[in-house]
């Protein structure tokens, strides 16, 4: 069976041979005239297919808009901040929304650090333990010794074939779980250890294990802390905590970032003697940008939608069957299907209904706020002339001053909890947008649903179903003229039968 306009079944027929006639073109004409019902069907399901495509399209731009309206209503939205520092290569700061405005000073007395010991002798890349004079090895233990005394260890062994390399791998392999790790650097032929936290709480002990030759293997590398002191068994060394001053109070950290008034604070260089300026300040531009991308997408939506409720329909140019489609260059197809497109959510009385109700939650004073921000036009938010049907113009100047010098009440017009005229507008706008998806939902569905129970996906069903039936219904007519034709062919054959044996018999007589 097929839609084409040129067969409903598919049986292998062969006609002709006895009649002469072209079967299949007559039965293809006669199956034309036939399917003008089924065309018209057709046509109809294409028609609410594509308002439900252009339905379903105003709806997506809705929840677009809608989720622009949700960031604004959240109170970040109106509490980005920004922050200068005087020295960044000194101190670093990152800011949240939300964070307290004003100036602050820090003067970095001592960086936070870690265990660090550092060999100080130069020890080329393959030198052994033995090639140190350690012949039978060294044994010893690391201990890392908590705030309350506890003491975690692992023994450490190295034989003497070892290299500086070795002693590295065996120290991170062994004792990785204290927070320590050795690195050999061969370009300098250092031997390096340090911890994987700072602060002074983070101890380290190293015990010898090998009777006596561990500050000898110390002294051999020059082993020494970050004061330059030789690094001995049995003592204990430790990182540092951060020192520094914030608005003139000294405070100890054990790492160099620190949080304060909504601000991370990370310190890069110590230098008593600086003074370092951090200024907070209110993020005008990040503000500017969410409302600018709302009032964009909202006059998107008003263009798209009045552009819609205007088009004109022309109803000389319906949906091209398939048998028209193949007879048309493909531009020739494009232009038409424009117009057959054009205008059939023209005049849209729920759309209409929609575009209303967003412009009164936008247009409406918001009462209690306490302050001369109290609606859109207020802060440089207004509409054109009536040939704009509702497309708003953003004064970005006004908006900046109206933020900068009362960024409360800005705030409070766009998302006050409240009822009635103390509702702010973006509530009133997400009530308008809920409303108008439900709307537009019940008509069109969502696309993807298993079950389309809208009031268009239930004509398209029923459509559907009289599709089916129109085709079957022509199949057995399609059918029903093959048979007529078998027969004729039937008749036409027997009598060439019958004219054949009279000449022969005629024939044979007169002979």
């Amino acid at each position: 069976m097929a839609i084409d306009g040129i067969s409903f079944t598919n049986r292998a027929r062969y006609f002709g041979l006895a009649s002469g006639l072209d079967v299949d073109e007559i039965v293809r004409g006669l199956m034309q005239a036939e399917r003008a019902p089924l065309d018209r069907l057709l046509q109809k399901r294409q028609i609410l297919e594509w308002q439900q495509e252009d339905l379903r399209t105003i709806n997506r731009m809705l929840r677009e808009l809608d989720d622009l309206a949700f960031n604004l209503r959240l109170e970040s939205a109106f509490a980005a901040r920004h922050v200068s520092v005087s020295d960044a290569g000194a101190v670093s700061a990152a800011v949240t929304a939300g964070a307290s405005l004003g100036t602050h000073t820090i003067r970095v007395h001592q960086l936070a650090q870690g265990l660090r010991l550092h060999s100080t002798v130069e020890v080329k890349d393959g030198t052994t333990l033995a090639d140190l004079g350690f012949t039978n090895g060294i044994s010893f233990r690391i201990t890392r010794v908590g705030p309350g005394g506890d003491e975690e260890s692992e023994t450490i062994t190295l034989d003497s074939n070892h290299t500086l390399r070795d002693v590295a791998n065996v120290i991170n392999s062994s004792a990785s779980r204290l927070g320590i790790k050795a690195v050999y650097e061969p370009d300098l032929g250092r031997l390096f250890i340090t911890s994987t936290e700072t602060g002074s709480d983070v101890q380290f002990r190293f015990d010898d294990e090998s009777g006596g030759s561990l500050n000898g293997f110390f002294s051999a590398l020059g082993l020494s802390d970050r004061d330059g002191s030789p690094v001995q068994a049995g003592a204990v060394y430790a990182g540092q905590n951060a020192v520094f001053e914030y608005d003139g109070v000294l405070i100890e950290r054990a790492t160099n970032q620190f949080t304060a008034g909504g601000v991370t604070y990370t310190l890069h260089r110590a230098d008593p003697a600086a003074e370092i300026v951090v200024a907070v300040g209110q993020d005008t531009d990040a503000v500017v940008e969410r409302i600018k991308a709302f009032v964009t997408k909202y006059n998107e939506i008003v263009a798209h939608v009045n552009t819609k409720l205007l088009e004109r329909r022309y109803y000389d140019y319906p949906p091209l069957t398939e048998a028209q489609r193949k007879e048309m260059e493909e531009e020739d197809i494009r232009l038409w299907q424009e117009r057959a497109r054009s205008g059939l959510l023209r005049g849209d009385a729920m759309l209409s209904s929609i575009l209303s109700s967003l412009r009164q939650a936008l247009g409406a004073v918001v009462s209690g706020t306490g302050s001369e921000y109290n609606s859109l036009a207020s802060v440089g938010i207004t509409t054109g002339p009536w040939s704009e049907r509702g497309i708003l113009h953003l004064d970005e100047a006004k908006l900046r001053e109206a933020l900068e010098q009362d960024p409360a009440g800005v705030a409070a017009l766009f998302r006050q909890d409240g009822a009635g005229g103390e509702r702010g507008l973006i509530h009133r706008v997400r009530d308008a947008l809920k409303s108008g998806m439900e709307r537009i939902t019940d008509r069109v569905g969502t696309a993807g649903s298993s079950a389309d129970l809208s009031a268009i996906g239930r004509q398209i069903g029923w459509l559907n179903d009289a599709i089916a039936r129109t085709e079957e219904r022509l199949a057995r007519r399609e059918e029903y003229y093959y048979r007529q034709f078998a027969a004729l062919e039937a008749f036409i054959s027997q009598a060439n039968t019958q004219s054949m044996w009279l000449a022969q018999a005629f024939g044979a007589w007169w002979a």
